[in-house]
C-alpha cells in the first residue's frame, strides 16, 4: 500500500506514468507477436526510420544510428521514469517529505532528464558492441560507391545540389552533392556515382 502510494504521488506520477507506458507496451509487444507474429515495434520502427535522423554528433551519441529507433526511445523513456522515481525517493528519505507534500521541482525533471540520456548512450553502446539485435543502419561513408538521382536543378563544384540515394535495404536518404571537378556540371535526374564524404551530408560525386 506504501509502495501505491509513494508511486501515485503528485511529484512521481509523471515518472511512474512513464514505466507504466513501458509496462503497457511491452505486454501489448508481447502479445501481438504471439498472436499476428508481428508486434508494434515492426510499424513504429517502419514510421521512425534512424535512416531519416540527421548525422549529428548527439544522434551519434546515443548510437540511434546502430542499434533500432524503438529500442533507444524504450531505453529513454524507462530511464527517465526510474530515474524520476529514485531521485524522488531519495528527497523523501533524506529531508522526511509526506507522500502530500512531494513535487517534482525542475531540478527533478532534470535530473531524470540527464539520467534517461546517459543511460540510454551506455545500454545502446553495450547492445551495439554485443551485437543483441541486428539492424539495416548504415554508416555514411557505407554509402561510397553507390548511385544517387540528382534532384536540384543543378550542381556544380562549390555549388551543391541535393539527391535521393537509396541504400540496400530499400531506404531512401536525401543527401547533398557536388562534381569532384570544376568543370563537370551535375542537372536534375542525373545519375551520380558517390565517390568520397566531404561532411556530414556533402558528398563529391562523379557522373555515372
Amino acid at each position: 500500500m506504501e509502495l501505491i502510494n509513494f508511486l501515485t504521488a503528485y511529484g512521481v506520477a509523471p515518472f511512474a506514468g512513464a514505466l507504466a507506458a513501458m509496462f503497457v507496451f511491452f505486454f501489448v509487444e508481447a502479445i501481438l507477436s504471439m498472436v499476428a507474429g508481428v508486434g508494434v515495434t515492426h510499424f513504429v520502427q517502419s514510421a521512425m526510420s534512424s535512416h531519416h535522423l540527421p548525422d549529428t554528433s548527439f544522434t551519434n551519441w546515443l548510437f540511434v544510428k546502430e542499434v533500432p529507433l524503438m529500442l533507444v526511445l524504450s531505453t529513454f523513456i524507462s530511464a527517465f521514469g526510474l530515474g524520476g522515481i529514485t531521485t524522488q525517493a531519495l528527497h523523501m528519505w533524506l529531508f522526511d517529505v509526506p507522500y502530500g507534500r512531494l513535487e517534482a521541482s525542475p531540478v527533478v525533471y532534470l535530473l531524470a532528464l540527464a539520467f534517461a540520456f546517459v543511460a540510454t548512450h551506455y545500454l545502446a553502446k553495450l547492445i551495439g558492441k554485443m551485437q543483441l539485435v541486428s539492424t539495416t543502419a548504415l554508416e555514411p561513408h557505407e554509402f561510397i560507391g553507390g548511385v544517387a538521382t540528382l534532384t536540384s536543378k543543378v550542381a556544380r563544384k562549390g555549388y551543391a545540389g541535393s539527391a535521393n540515394f537509396t541504400d540496400k535495404h530499400g531506404y531512401v536518404h536525401l543527401l547533398m552533392v557536388e562534381p569532384v571537378t570544376d568543370e563537370e556540371i551535375f542537372n536534375e535526374g542525373n545519375r551520380v556515382e558517390l565517390v568520397h564524404k566531404a561532411s556530414a551530408s556533402l558528398y563529391h560525386a562523379r557522373r555515372t
